[in-house]
């Protein structure tokens, strides 16, 4: 009675790591890991004096309640500083897609050309690591002092093919949004 009262422990044991091993399986199926990494458009936290408050962002949002999110955004993240996240994070973790909405924080701190030079390095890291990129268009196009970043942007999307979420017109084969809605169904769907 001793020895099958043992066996059967074990067996459920056994049954039980399985069924545990089976679920974070499934887990880790069904979510994709995304990494994003913008400015104003994707931001969720706040600094202000030295204390950090959650701010509501519905894309940031929808994207948590179906991926498993790992967001660098903030209002002063420059494309320099997205690629040094993306060095240290992308190596050790494994990443479906990546969300860039780089420029913002550029115009103030980098040069045109500094900027082109980081979005084609972080993109080439990108397809090392066989990590899908998702570019998407600067938040506020009426700014005089971000017309060259956006150009940048539409240029290497167009030249290299890449999926992109357009927030204004434009005669480009990508998703054109004009609201927040749309932009966060496009984001949705091209993270699918």
């Amino acid at each position: 009675d001793l020895h099958k009262a043992i066996r059967r422990q074990r067996q459920m044991c056994i049954r039980d790591r399985l069924d545990v091993k089976m679920y974070f399986k499934e887990e880790i199926i069904m979510k994709n890991r995304i990494i994003v990494f913008g400015g104003s458009m994707f931001m969720n936290m706040q600094a202000e004096n030295k204390e950090y408050r959650l701010l509501p962002n519905k894309i940031v949002s929808k994207l948590e309640e179906k991926y498993i999110l790992d967001n660098f955004s903030n209002q002063s993240l420059t494309s320099e500083r997205s690629l040094c996240y993306l060095k240290e994070f992308a190596g050790k973790r494994k990443y479906n897609s990546c969300i860039l909405s780089l420029g913002e924080a550029d115009a103030l701190k980098n040069t045109p050309l500094e900027f082109r030079n980081n979005l084609e390095e972080i993109l080439k890291l990108l397809k090392e690591y066989q990590i899908r990129p998702l570019l998407v268009s600067l938040p506020n196009l009426k700014k005089e002092e971000l017309a060259e970043y956006q150009h940048i942007i539409d240029d290497i999307a167009l030249r290299e093919n890449i999926e992109y979420v357009y927030n204004g017109d434009t005669d480009m084969a990508v998703y054109k949004v004009k609201n927040e809605s749309q932009m966060k169904r496009a984001i949705l769907e091209l993270c699918a």
